[in-house]
């Protein structure tokens, strides 16, 4: 009985063995089957697939338990699914009688009671405004006297000097002994 060795036999592994003996250059049709070979050549290897219980070992390994088998639990929360559906149906009733008793007019009523709170909103929002509209004309009162200009100007000429010297201060040319 003859046996075979694997690395050596298969038509996949034949083919690309003969194709890539051929001395072609890359881009020649030559090349391009010794890649096509390969190709079929790794298509043709079977899939690997991890041993039975492989994931349980690896959790195991790693310190956590693997995910619990449902038994008991799978029927508890059956029964809990079961019970809150039923007590839907308990409340189906409760719920048909006050949709009875709901008015065609709510739809309309729920619109004027949106149209008056947002008349509301803008009422206090137009308030918010006439404030600072009052702020501003004060300020804009008191900036036309010509005593308040002269100080607000005398106030930003001590500030842009205060800041000058600030920058005279801080960029002089500093030798390394200084720093």
């Amino acid at each position: 009985m003859k046996t075979r060795d694997k690395t050596r036999g298969g038509p996949e592994i034949r083919r690309w063995l003969a194709a890539e003996t051929r001395d072609g250059k890359a881009g020649d049709p030559e090349s391009r089957s010794a890649e096509v070979a390969l190709f079929q050549l790794f298509q043709a290897l079977p899939a690997p697939t991890p041993p039975d219980g492989f994931g349980d070992r690896v959790l195991a390994r790693a310190g956590l338990l693997p995910a619990p088998a449902f038994g008991w639990l799978k029927w508890a929360v059956t029964v809990c699914v079961l019970v809150a559906g039923a007590s839907c149906f308990l409340w189906l009733p409760v719920a048909v009688e006050l949709l009875g008793k709901v008015s065609w007019w709510a739809p309309v009523d729920l619109a004027s009671h949106a149209i008056r709170a947002l008349g509301d909103g803008l009422r206090r929002g137009f308030a918010f405004w006439e404030l600072l509209s009052r702020i501003g004309g004060a300020v804009g009162e008191a900036a036309s006297q010509p005593k308040i200009v002269a100080t607000l100007a005398a106030a930003a000429a001590i500030a842009v000097l205060a800041f000058r010297a600030l920058l005279d201060l801080t960029s002089r040319e500093r030798s390394w002994t200084h720093a």
